[in-house]
């Protein structure tokens, strides 16, 4: 296990004080993040969350075990973000579950209004066990990424991922069916 300065990470006290929905034991968190909406949040054990990112939980977001979040990512939580177990986020992943059309037709998002936009570009965000994301990708809301998928460099995910398959190019192109990985 590698051996972190711990004093630029909140401690089991510092945290267990953080008015979080739910925590698990073995947490990391930087001190160099800004989280908004700690009690929509559950963290299962396990998890490191790295220096620079950003947690708008305005609605549910539920990591589970042995999850990684790395440097400068942002997770915008405001229909539900679900992260399964062994999930790992490169540095600069972007997770919106709600993204303007861009139409004019629709009112453009905005954390601070109650009404929905268009209904297409509204949703939770689902990515199942032992994905990995990879740096400067970017996940658009009602998609479902499966199990074991591995998502390349700059890839702009707008539908669901089929499980075991790696992706890549800024559509999200299948590229070949992955082994499935017993041991992480």
């Amino acid at each position: 296990m590698i051996k972190l300065k711990q004093n630029n990470y909140f401690s089991h006290k510092e945290l267990n004080k953080l008015p979080f929905k739910k925590i698990g034991t073995n947490i990391l968190i930087s001190k160099n993040i800004k989280i908004f909406g700690y009690e929509n949040i559950e963290l299962g054990n396990n998890i490191r969350i790295n220096d620079y990112s950003i947690i708008i939980a305005t609605g549910p977001l539920k990591i589970k075990d042995n999850c990684h979040i790395s440097s400068y990512c942002l997770l915008a939580s405001r229909n539900g973000i679900y992260l399964g177990n062994n999930v790992g986020l490169s540095p600069r992943v972007t997770i919106f579950t709600q993204i303007d059309d861009y139409s004019g037709n629709f009112q453009t998002p905005s954390i601070m209004l109650k009404e929905a936009i268009n209904p297409k570009n509204s949703g939770k965000v689902i990515i199942e066990d032992k994905v990995i994301l990879g740096i400067n990708s970017t996940v658009f809301p009602n998609v479902i990424i499966g199990e074991g998928a591995s998502v390349g460099i700059g890839c702009f995910v707008k539908k669901n991922l089929l499980p075991w398959t790696m992706y890549y190019s800024n559509n999200s192109i299948k590229l070949k069916i992955l082994k499935k990985r017993i041991k992480f």
